[in-house]
């Protein structure tokens, strides 16, 4: 499934092979590293092609779906809906420092989980952030994610213990907008 998002700023589009470069500057930025689990700093040379490479067959497979987030043709980040480990689909998200501020991680977030809750027909999609990412606290309460616990993790990048904090998003629960109705995203 190659479907492309559209919300009101963005493109959610899923990657190509030359995408790579631009990923790999992009995630290569200690400040956007240091709030993920999983994105490794410095960022690896080859990882971008390597992580590309493998979305053909998570869609294929449909155990992922991961998207560039471009505006005005520029790449900004990433994210996804992903099985994870305990068998249930999984928002993550990331963009650049520059895109910081502005609304679009919510309007990416809000673009991903209608395909999810719509197309793909999912009841839940959780989610989890580093304790200390504000940020990612708001962008997850305004599409209407509940906390569901907490847990501490080794966090590779500050290499030190952090605390996580576990949250759902029910189908009925979810926002789309400010005023909980508008679409925000069309398949195009």
């Amino acid at each position: 499934m190659q479907t492309n998002l559209q919300t009101e700023r963005l493109t959610l589009r899923p990657y190509q092979p030359s995408d790579a470069q631009a990923l790999r500057v992009l995630a290569d930025n200690f400040k956007v590293a240091r709030m993920l689990t999983r994105l490794p700093h410095p960022y690896p040379e080859g990882e971008a092609e390597r992580w590309i490479g493998t979305h053909d067959d998570l869609r294929a497979a449909g155990t992922g779906y991961p998207f560039a987030v471009e505006k005005d043709g520029a790449l900004l980040g990433t994210i996804a809906i992903e099985r994870g480990d305990c068998g249930a689909f999984e928002l993550g998200y990331w963009l650049t420092e520059s895109a910081w501020g502005q609304g679009l991680a919510t309007e990416a977030a809000r673009g991903i989980l209608g395909f999810a809750f719509d197309e793909l027909g999912l009841a839940y999609v959780r989610s989890r952030y580093i304790a200390d990412n504000g940020a990612s606290a708001r962008v997850l309460t305004k599409v209407g994610f509940l906390g569901t616990g907490r847990a501490r993790t080794f966090h590779a990048v500050r290499q030190a213990e952090v605390e996580m904090i576990h949250l759902i998003l029910l189908r009925d629960a979810f926002i789309r907008d400010d005023s909980g109705t508008k679409q925000v995203y069309k398949a195009a």
